[in-house]
């Protein structure tokens, strides 16, 4: 029996995402049993959005967000980014959606090191589109080199890294977000 551990709590606090191993169940307050949404390999932390949406990340890339509104899958497109060349088939290692729903922020890796990213979402006609991606500068945040391990949104406009520096200690980097 693999480790279970709720990950994420709906806005309306009536549903809890979980991994359990290789599926991503959601389990509602009331309900017998929890549902599978999907199954798969390098299942990543999921995370809901303010419309109750649920962002299931997988580590082989954007390739593979799916993002669910009830059962049904969203269409998800991945916009290119002339700075982040082959942006949707990179390894993704965290994915964090802002509060407000507006921004997604990712860690992926590339060549050996990490890059953190941010990008709009926009909703149309029962599909999601992230667009006008930009890099995040953590060396001009923090004047130290090191790598991207996680994220996380602390309102609509900032971001909190956790980053691994050279010297083999954690900091946890604060970086606004207000463009």
């Amino acid at each position: 029996v693999a480790a279970v551990a709720v990950q994420k709590v709906s806005a309306d606090l009536a549903g809890f995402a979980v991994t359990a191993g290789t599926r991503l169940q959601l389990a509602e307050v009331g309900a017998a049993k929890a549902r599978t949404l999907r199954t798969g390999e390098g299942l990543l932390r999921p995370s809901f959005s303010r419309m109750d949406e649920l962002w299931s990340p997988v580590a082989s890339g954007l390739a593979g967000l799916q993002v669910f509104d009830g059962d049904q899958s969203l269409p998800v497109v991945v916009e290119p980014a002339d700075q982040l060349p082959g942006l949707a088939g990179q390894p993704l290692v965290a994915l964090g959606l802002s509060p407000d729903g507006t921004r997604v922020a990712v860690v992926q890796r590339r060549s050996g090191d990490t890059v953190v990213a941010v990008a709009r979402v926009e909703r149309a006609e029962g599909s999601v589109v992230l667009s006008g991606w930009r890099t995040i500068d953590l060396v001009a945040t923090t004047g130290a080199a090191g790598r991207a391990l996680d994220l996380g949104w602390v309102s609509a406009t900032e971001l909190l890294v956790l980053q691994a520096t050279e010297a083999g200690t954690s900091s946890v980097v604060r970086v606004s977000e207000d463009g």
